[in-house]
C-alpha cells in the first residue's frame, strides 16, 4: 500500500518541460501586447498634437482676416505668447517629445503656415490653403 501512495504523489504534479512551455507562452503574448502598446501610445501623442495645431486654425484664419501677422511662439515646447496681437489666445503647450516651429504669415496676401514636429520625424503643417496635414513615419 506505501508503494501505491509514493507513486500518486510523484505522479500529481508539474514536469519542468510543462513549466518551462507555459512561462514561454506567458513571454510571447507579452511581448506582443507591449509592441500592440507602443504603437498605440505613438498614435495618441501623434493624434494630440494635430488637435493642438487644428484648435489654432481658426484663430490663425481670424488674424489674416484681420491683417494681423502670426506672432513666434515664447517657447517652441511650451507655446506661450499671443498667436497675433495682444487679444487673442496664447499659443497652446503642444504634445510631450513636440516641438513648434515659427509661423510663417504674410497678412497682405492672407497666407500662412505653421508646424510642429517631434523627435521620430512625424509633423503636422497647417496652411492658409490645405488646412492641417499629418506626415507621420511608420
Amino acid at each position: 500500500m506505501k508503494i501505491k501512495k509514493k507513486r500518486q504523489n510523484l505522479a500529481s504534479g508539474f514536469t519542468l518541460l510543462e513549466l518551462l512551455v507555459v512561462i514561454a507562452i506567458i513571454g510571447i503574448l507579452a511581448a506582443v501586447v507591449t509592441a500592440a502598446l507602443l504603437s498605440s501610445r505613438a498614435k495618441s501623442k501623434i493624434a494630440s498634437a494635430q488637435t493642438t495645431m487644428s484648435s489654432i486654425l481658426p484663430i490663425a484664419v481670424a488674424c489674416m482676416d484681420s491683417k494681423d501677422a502670426l506672432q513666434n511662439m515664447a517657447s517652441l515646447t511650451e507655446g506661450g505668447g499671443d498667436i497675433c496681437g495682444v487679444s487673442t489666445p496664447s499659443w497652446p503647450v503642444i504634445a510631450p517629445g513636440w516641438t513648434y516651429s515659427n509661423p510663417i504669415s504674410d497678412p497682405s496676401s492672407n497666407t500662412f503656415s505653421f508646424s510642429a514636429s517631434d523627435d521620430a520625424g512625424n509633423s503636422v503643417t497647417c496652411t492658409d490653403s490645405s488646412g492641417c496635414v499629418t506626415t507621420s513615419v511608420e
